[in-house]
Parts: C-alpha cells; structure tokens; sequence
C-alpha cells in the first residue's frame, strides 16, 4: 500500500451492488468512483448518494471523463473529495490518488483524535453531540421510589 498506512483495499468492482454490500458494515471509507459504470451515465452519482447517506464522514474522489457532471455532486451535495478528469494522464492521476489518500489519513486521524469520545443520540429528527465527559448517569431504584442513584 502506499505510504505503509493502515488502510486496505475492501473491494474493486464493477457491480453496484456488490460495493453496497461490502460497506454495509463499515463507518468510514475512501471511496474512488467513476460517474459511469456499465451503461449508466449517472451511476456512480447515485452510488456516491447512496455512500454519503450510510457514511456521512466518507471521503469520495470521482475519477472520470465526465466533467459537465461536476456540478451535480453540489448541487445532490456529495461533497467529494476531489474530482480527477481522466483527461489530465496517468501521471497526473497517480499524483491526485496519492494527495487524496494523504488527505484521508490526516482527516481519519483527526477525526479519531475529535470524535472518540462523543456521545450521539437523537430526539425526535434532531441529532445530538456532547462530550463523554459531560455525561453524568442517573438511575431510579424501584424499591426506593422517589431517589436517584
């Protein structure tokens, strides 16, 4: 692997449902995806769609020949990575692979550091954070009606 991180390739494939499969139980991920995949020219947009709903922190980098669909990724707010036209050579591709990994392994680590002691709950359709830290338990006995423990 490039650099020796503690990263590993999960899967490469051409079947949509066979990358859904294999993410189903992960919480992050680099994800290199072409817009077009088999006869579909919006494919791997949707697959990023799909990715960023089950994996909201996923890093996604586009590789592919389809630049006019750029946009999209805004305005379906897919937030990627980076966008790598295929047009720019190989040399060029291997250089931005390599920067976008570099860039994920400073983001997972960072978000390590961040988030390893975050409490997340949810209360109705809001979403909540606080610190572990901040967290006090407090518990009511049966036999004692009216106390906390």
């Amino acid at each position: 692997m490039i650099k020796e991180y503690d990263m590993q390739l999960v899967v490469a494939t051409g079947d949509l449902q066979e990358l859904m499969n294999n993410i189903v139980n992960s919480k992050e991920g680099l994800f290199f995806l072409d817009m077009e995949i088999g006869e579909q020219t919006q494919a791997g947009l949707n697959l990023a769609d799909e990715i960023r709903q089950q994996l909201p922190f996923a890093q996604i980098v586009f590789i592919t020949t389809h630049e006019e669909l750029s946009f999209l990724t805004l305005e379906r707010r897919i937030a990627p990575l980076d966008y790598i036209l295929k047009e720019k050579g190989l040399d060029d591709i291997k250089q931005k692979i390599v920067k976008d990994i570099d860039a994920t392994q400073t983001i997972l680590k960072t978000e390590t550091v961040q988030h390893k002691d975050i409490l997340g709950y949810k209360i109705g359709t809001r979403f909540f954070s606080v610190p572990i830290n901040d967290v006090s338990m407090l518990s009511t006995n049966k036999e004692r009606p009216g106390s906390i423990s």
